[in-house]
């Protein structure tokens, strides 16, 4: 269902439960609804609008930054900000969509992009935030789209993107010493994710071919027969490592409730599988091998996915 069909069924549902008419019920929720505005209107005022003096109690005047009243936002805006979640956002151009989600005088605003959030701080940088409405935390790192409160509601595809992205970064700024990338407080937030959503399988797959490489081909991207040796010792040490990270997770859940939370069903649980949400048993698992994330993405794109 399309968002605009969604909203249509949100109106009728409305309107059937309060017995009004759909156009007053449809004119009272555009009203409600956040007002969307590009990335481009907000940079006209922050090139256009004179700086106003800011009252923010956590910052001595003096130390300031300048700002500005933006009518857009509906408070007061460092120029700085600003011009910050202009870089964030630099790959969407100035026609990204952007909705206030708060703005506090004191505190700074949120502001939306689809599904990212942005912190404009009051003094005068922009923080990334979690994806998930109303949390003030940010990610724990540049790839990440979620705090770690939160990656356990992350879709399997956004799992898998942050993994492949995060393995990729580390393993660049390893370059030199990519023997030594594992070992990551990072990798095992993920990992414990990848648990609860029954995705561990395919998410540490993902880190271990991003950190080291596919083993399949470590002769032709290692000449050397001692680095070669040198790589599978250190991918098979991670692997070994993450599996470890699993289990103390295992063990730690299970610690709070060994029984299987799915609808009606209080079975206690037995052992895990890298293939099902982890407090999950085996028979309200989603049944059968799933697919890979990323490969169900291109189905759904294609019109081939169920």
């Amino acid at each position: 269902m399309t968002k605009d069909k969604k909203r249509k069924a949100a109106i009728r549902e409305a309107a059937r439960a309060s017995g009004r008419r759909y156009t007053a019920v449809a004119r009272e929720m555009a009203a409600a609804a956040p007002a969307v505005f590009q990335l481009g209107a907000l940079l006209a005022e922050c090139a256009s609008l004179p700086p106003v003096r800011s009252d923010w109690s956590d910052c001595p005047p003096e130390y300031a930054p300048e700002a500005f009243e933006s009518k857009l936002i509906g408070t007061i805006v460092p120029y700085g900000a600003v011009l910050e979640l202009a870089g964030l956002l630099s790959g969407d151009g100035r026609e990204a969509r952007l909705t206030v989600e708060s703005a506090d005088p004191e505190y700074g605003a949120v502001v939306t992009c689809g599904r990212r959030r942005f912190w404009l701080l009051s003094q005068g940088n922009t923080w990334p935030l979690c994806e998930i409405p109303g949390c003030s935390h940010h990610p724990d790192h540049p790839t990440f789209t979620h705090c770690d409160e939160h990656l356990t509601r992350c879709g399997a595809i956004d799992l898998v993107n942050m993994a492949q992205a995060w393995s990729h970064d580390r393993s660049e700024t390893r370059r030199e010493d990519r023997a030594n990338a594992g070992g990551s407080t990072e990798a095992d937030v993920l990992v414990k994710a990848a648990l609860a959503t029954g995705w561990y399988d395919v998410v540490t797959e993902d880190i271990l071919q991003g950190l080291f490489g596919d083993p399949d081909i470590f002769e032709d991207m290692y000449w050397d027969a001692d680095e070669c040796s040198k790589m599978r010792d250190a991918r098979d040490r991670e692997a070994a490592r993450l599996r470890a990270v699993a289990e103390a997770e295992v063990r730690r859940l299970r610690s709070e409730s060994d029984t299987c939370v799915g609808v009606s069903c209080f079975q206690g649980l037995r052992g895990w599988s890298g293939t099902r949400p982890v407090n999950l048993c085996p028979e309200c698992a989603p049944p059968g091998k799933q697919p890979h994330p990323l490969t169900e993405r291109l189905l759904n794109m294609w019109g081939l996915g169920q």
